[in-house]
Protein backbone atom coordinates (compact mmCIF):
# COMPACT_ATOMS: atom_id res chain seq x y z
CA UNK A 1 0.00 0.00 0.00
CA UNK A 2 1.75 3.26 -0.71
CA UNK A 3 0.67 6.83 -1.56
CA UNK A 4 1.37 6.29 -5.84
CA UNK A 5 -1.27 2.83 -5.23
CA UNK A 6 -3.85 4.90 -3.30
CA UNK A 7 -3.71 8.04 -5.84
CA UNK A 8 -4.27 6.19 -8.93
CA UNK A 9 -6.91 4.07 -7.21
CA UNK A 10 -8.78 7.05 -6.31
CA UNK A 11 -8.94 8.01 -9.91
CA UNK A 12 -10.88 4.64 -10.97
CA UNK A 13 -14.50 4.92 -11.12
CA UNK A 14 -16.33 2.62 -8.65
CA UNK A 15 -16.64 -0.47 -10.63
CA UNK A 16 -13.01 -0.07 -11.44
CA UNK A 17 -12.08 0.29 -7.76
CA UNK A 18 -14.43 -2.29 -7.01
CA UNK A 19 -12.67 -5.04 -9.52
CA UNK A 20 -9.27 -3.76 -8.13
CA UNK A 21 -10.48 -4.95 -4.53
CA UNK A 22 -11.57 -8.33 -6.28
CA UNK A 23 -8.59 -8.92 -8.06
CA UNK A 24 -6.31 -8.36 -5.28
CA UNK A 25 -8.31 -9.29 -2.27
CA UNK A 26 -11.33 -10.90 -3.03
CA UNK A 27 -12.06 -14.95 -2.70
CA UNK A 28 -12.00 -15.04 -6.59
CA UNK A 29 -8.62 -13.13 -6.97
CA UNK A 30 -5.20 -13.30 -5.27
CA UNK A 31 -6.82 -13.22 -1.96
CA UNK A 32 -3.93 -11.18 -0.59
CA UNK A 33 -4.60 -10.73 3.52
CA UNK A 34 -1.24 -9.39 4.00
CA UNK A 35 0.44 -5.77 3.14
CA UNK A 36 3.17 -2.84 4.08
CA UNK A 37 2.54 0.59 4.07
CA UNK A 38 4.82 3.31 4.62
CA UNK A 39 5.16 5.69 7.58
CA UNK A 40 5.90 8.81 6.06
CA UNK A 41 6.44 9.34 2.74
CA UNK A 42 8.23 6.71 0.63
CA UNK A 43 10.11 6.83 -2.99
CA UNK A 44 6.68 5.94 -4.15
CA UNK A 45 5.12 9.54 -3.18
CA UNK A 46 4.84 12.21 -5.32
CA UNK A 47 6.95 14.74 -2.57
CA UNK A 48 8.46 13.83 0.74
CA UNK A 49 6.01 14.34 3.93
CA UNK A 50 6.09 14.03 7.52
CA UNK A 51 3.43 14.27 10.29
CA UNK A 52 5.72 16.46 12.36
CA UNK A 53 7.72 19.19 10.30
CA UNK A 54 8.73 21.57 13.45
CA UNK A 55 12.27 20.90 14.30
CA UNK A 56 12.99 19.66 17.99
CA UNK A 57 9.58 18.60 18.82
CA UNK A 58 10.45 16.26 21.63
CA UNK A 59 7.10 15.93 22.72
CA UNK A 60 5.39 16.03 18.84
CA UNK A 61 3.07 18.08 20.14
CA UNK A 62 2.71 19.32 16.65
CA UNK A 63 2.25 15.63 15.26
CA UNK A 64 -0.76 15.53 13.21
CA UNK A 65 -2.99 13.06 15.08
CA UNK A 66 -5.46 13.13 11.90
CA UNK A 67 -2.75 12.04 9.84
CA UNK A 68 -4.41 14.25 7.20
CA UNK A 69 -2.34 13.67 4.16
CA UNK A 70 -2.78 9.96 4.09
CA UNK A 71 -6.42 11.04 4.20
CA UNK A 72 -6.56 13.25 1.93
CA UNK A 73 -4.39 10.80 -0.57
CA UNK A 74 -6.69 8.28 -0.47
CA UNK A 75 -4.60 5.82 1.62
CA UNK A 76 -6.76 5.11 4.73
CA UNK A 77 -9.65 4.74 2.64
CA UNK A 78 -7.72 2.18 0.33
CA UNK A 79 -6.42 0.42 3.40
CA UNK A 80 -10.09 -0.11 4.94
CA UNK A 81 -11.90 -0.66 1.50
CA UNK A 82 -9.26 -3.64 1.36
CA UNK A 83 -9.49 -5.00 4.87
CA UNK A 84 -13.21 -4.64 4.54
CA UNK A 85 -12.95 -6.84 1.40
CA UNK A 86 -10.69 -9.72 3.45
CA UNK A 87 -13.05 -9.38 6.40
CA UNK A 88 -15.85 -10.66 3.90
CA UNK A 89 -14.21 -13.96 3.35
CA UNK A 90 -13.55 -14.57 6.99
CA UNK A 91 -10.33 -12.91 7.17
CA UNK A 92 -8.31 -10.44 8.52
CA UNK A 93 -6.12 -7.92 6.76
CA UNK A 94 -2.58 -7.82 8.33
CA UNK A 95 -1.01 -4.57 7.74
CA UNK A 96 2.64 -3.90 8.68
CA UNK A 97 4.44 -0.36 8.65
CA UNK A 98 7.62 0.35 7.53
CA UNK A 99 9.28 3.67 7.58
CA UNK A 100 12.12 4.96 4.85
CA UNK A 101 12.95 8.05 6.66
CA UNK A 102 12.21 10.37 10.06
CA UNK A 103 11.51 14.16 9.51
CA UNK A 104 14.74 15.62 7.80
CA UNK A 105 15.07 17.91 11.39
CA UNK A 106 15.83 14.39 13.63
CA UNK A 107 18.78 13.69 10.83
CA UNK A 108 22.59 14.97 11.01
CA UNK A 109 23.49 16.96 8.31
CA UNK A 110 24.40 15.31 4.80
CA UNK A 111 27.82 15.78 3.38
CA UNK A 112 25.42 18.23 0.34
CA UNK A 113 24.05 20.27 2.67
CA UNK A 114 26.04 23.83 3.78
CA UNK A 115 28.43 24.07 6.11
CA UNK A 116 27.26 24.74 9.87
CA UNK A 117 23.99 23.24 9.36
CA UNK A 118 22.18 21.40 12.53
CA UNK A 119 20.30 19.05 10.59
CA UNK A 120 19.71 17.32 6.92
CA UNK A 121 17.91 19.59 4.33
CA UNK A 122 15.41 16.62 3.36
CA UNK A 123 14.18 13.53 3.93
CA UNK A 124 16.69 12.02 1.15
CA UNK A 125 20.24 10.27 1.29
CA UNK A 126 21.12 9.44 4.54
CA UNK A 127 24.82 9.22 6.61
CA UNK A 128 26.32 6.52 8.55
CA UNK A 129 25.95 4.20 10.36
CA UNK A 130 22.83 5.39 11.74
CA UNK A 131 20.76 7.87 10.53
CA UNK A 132 19.52 9.51 13.85
CA UNK A 133 21.08 13.02 15.41
CA UNK A 134 22.66 11.39 18.88
CA UNK A 135 22.70 8.18 17.21
CA UNK A 136 20.50 5.15 18.56
CA UNK A 137 22.22 5.17 22.22
CA UNK A 138 20.21 4.52 25.44
CA UNK A 139 20.67 8.75 25.64
CA UNK A 140 19.47 9.88 22.06
CA UNK A 141 17.01 12.38 22.44
CA UNK A 142 16.46 12.04 18.65
CA UNK A 143 15.87 8.19 18.69
CA UNK A 144 13.53 8.71 21.95
CA UNK A 145 11.51 10.98 19.62
CA UNK A 146 11.60 9.07 16.76
CA UNK A 147 10.30 5.54 19.28
CA UNK A 148 7.67 7.85 20.41
CA UNK A 149 6.23 8.72 16.62
CA UNK A 150 6.10 5.35 15.98
CA UNK A 151 3.78 4.72 18.77
CA UNK A 152 1.29 8.02 17.46
CA UNK A 153 1.53 7.14 14.15
CA UNK A 154 0.07 3.96 15.39
CA UNK A 155 -2.40 5.67 17.65
CA UNK A 156 -3.20 8.12 14.68
CA UNK A 157 -4.26 4.81 12.35
CA UNK A 158 -6.48 3.25 14.84
CA UNK A 159 -8.36 6.50 15.67
CA UNK A 160 -9.03 6.04 11.93
CA UNK A 161 -10.13 2.15 11.66
CA UNK A 162 -6.61 0.86 10.60
CA UNK A 163 -5.26 -1.75 13.02
CA UNK A 164 -1.91 -2.70 12.16
CA UNK A 165 -0.45 -5.63 12.68
CA UNK A 166 3.52 -5.29 12.76
CA UNK A 167 6.15 -2.85 12.10
CA UNK A 168 9.86 -2.95 10.94
CA UNK A 169 12.62 -0.79 12.26
CA UNK A 170 13.28 0.55 8.77
CA UNK A 171 13.00 0.03 4.66
CA UNK A 172 16.62 -1.17 3.50
CA UNK A 173 18.36 0.06 6.67
CA UNK A 174 21.81 -0.35 5.09
CA UNK A 175 20.88 1.47 1.96
CA UNK A 176 21.69 5.51 1.97
CA UNK A 177 19.33 6.02 -0.66
CA UNK A 178 19.16 8.98 -2.65
CA UNK A 179 15.26 9.15 -1.75
CA UNK A 180 13.85 9.03 1.57
CA UNK A 181 16.31 7.04 4.09
CA UNK A 182 17.33 6.15 7.14
CA UNK A 183 20.59 3.73 7.07
CA UNK A 184 21.44 1.71 10.67
CA UNK A 185 24.16 -1.10 10.95
CA UNK A 186 23.57 -4.07 12.93
CA UNK A 187 24.59 -2.37 16.48
CA UNK A 188 22.86 0.99 15.77
CA UNK A 189 19.45 -1.07 14.68
CA UNK A 190 19.59 -3.01 17.40
CA UNK A 191 20.21 -0.09 19.93
CA UNK A 192 17.59 1.47 18.71
CA UNK A 193 14.85 -1.10 19.24
CA UNK A 194 17.00 -2.35 22.98
CA UNK A 195 17.02 1.72 24.23
CA UNK A 196 14.00 2.91 22.62
CA UNK A 197 11.54 1.38 20.15
CA UNK A 198 10.80 -1.67 22.47
CA UNK A 199 10.15 0.12 25.74
CA UNK A 200 7.91 2.23 23.83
Amino acid sequence: FTEAAALNFKTLESEGQEAVLELLFGEDGLGYSMGRVHMNSCDFSPKPYTFDDVPDDFTLSHFDTNVTHDVQSGMINLLSRASTKISANNGNLKLMVSPWSPPAWMKPPLPSDPPNSTYASTMNGSVQPSCLREGTAANSTYAATWAEYFSKFLTAYADQGVEVWAVTVQNEPEFPAPWEACSYDITSQRDFVEYHLGPV
